[in-house]
C-alpha cells in the first residue's frame, strides 16, 4: 500500500515528514510520563489559600454585604469565609428563601444578591424562586454545593446532576473543577447575572474544592491503602488518587491573595 502525503511546502521532504512524526511522538510520551507523574507524590499544598477563602473573597470585592443562607456541610467553608471576610450571613429556615432574599436584596439595591444552598435538596428547594428571580429580571449569584469531584456521578451524598437542572432555569451555569477555576468562574458569574437583560445564574461548587486544601489531602491520604501494600491494585488506587490531588490544585498557587 502506498501512502499519499499532502502537499505542505516545507513537508514535503522525506525528512521532514519524519521530524514531524518523531516531534509527534516526543510530544506524546512528554505528556504520558507528566501524567505518571502527578501521582507518584501527594502534592505540596502547604500554604494555598482555601477555595472558601477564594469565594468569599470575589462576593467582598463585588460589593456583598449580605449573603442569604441555609446551613449545609457541602458549602459550609463559604459561610465561615464570608462572616470572618465581614459579609453578614443570613440564615433562612427554607432554601427557596435564601433565594427569595437574594432577589429582594437586588431589587432593592440594584446589585446582584448573592444565596448559598447545600448540594442536592438544597439546591432543588431553591426552583421556585429563581423561577421567580427570572421572570424579574433580577440579578441573583446562587451558589450551591455539590459532592467532591471524585465522588460526582458515583451515588454520593446529596449527589445529582445540579447543571442540568439549572440550565433551563437560569442565564449562565458553570462547576469548576480545580481550585484555580473557582475566582474566574465567579467572576464570571457576577459579570453574566447583570450582563444585557438580567436574571439569576448558578455556581456549583465541589465540597473538595472548598475546604483547606491540607484537610483534603489528609482525607484522600487516609482512604487510600497503606504503603506496605504493595499490590498492582493498591498501586493504582494510591496513583490514581494523587493525580486527582495534583490536578484540582494544580494552578491553585496563581490564586493567593
Amino acid at each position: 500500500m502506498t501512502i499519499s502525503w499532502p502537499s505542505f511546502g516545507m513537508l514535503d521532504s522525506r525528512e521532514a515528514r519524519l521530524g514531524v512524526v518523531a516531534a509527534a511522538a516526543a510530544a506524546g510520551v512528554y505528556c504520558i510520563v507528566r501524567e505518571v507523574r502527578k501521582g507518584l507524590v501527594t502534592p505540596n499544598v502547604a500554604g494555598l489559600t482555601s477555595g472558601g477563602d477564594l469565594v468569599a473573597g470575589v462576593l467582598k470585592a463585588n460589593g456583598v454585604q449580605n449573603l442569604f443562607v441555609l446551613s449545609g456541610g457541602h458549602i459550609a467553608p463559604v459561610y465561615v469565609s464570608a462572616a470572618k471576610m465581614g459579609i453578614r450571613v443570613v440564615d433562612v429556615r427554607h432554601e427557596v428563601n435564601s433565594v427569595f432574599a437574594a432577589d429582594a436584596c437586588a431589587r432593592v439595591t440594584g446589585r446582584p444578591g448573592v444565596a448559598a444552598v447545600t448540594a442536592g435538596p438544597g439546591v432543588t428547594n431553591t426552583v421556585t424562586a429563581i423561577q421567580n428571580a427570572k421572570m424579574a429580571e433580577s440579578p441573583v449569584v446562587i451558589l450551591g454545593g455539590a459532592t467532591s469531584t471524585i465522588l460526582q456521578g458515583r451515588g454520593s451524598l446529596q449527589d445529582i446532576d445540579h447543571l442540568a437542572l439549572m440550565s433551563s432555569l437560569v442565564k449562565w451555569s458553570a462547576s469548576p473543577s480545580s481550585v484555580a477555576q473557582i475566582v474566574p468562574t465567579i467572576e464570571r458569574a457576577f459579570a453574566e447575572c447583570v450582563k444585557g437583560v438580567p436574571g439569576p445564574v448558578f455556581v456549583e461548587l465541589p465540597m473538595d474544592l472548598l475546604w483547606p486544601a491540607e484537610t483534603v489531602c489528609e482525607q484522600f491520604e487516609e482512604t487510600m491503602p497503606k504503603a506496605s501494600n504493595t499490590t498492582l491494585w493498591a498501586r493504582g488506587i494510591r496513583w490514581y488518587l494523587r493525580r486527582h490531588m495534583f490536578n484540582i490544585y494544580q494552578g491553585a498557587d496563581a490564586r493567593r491573595p
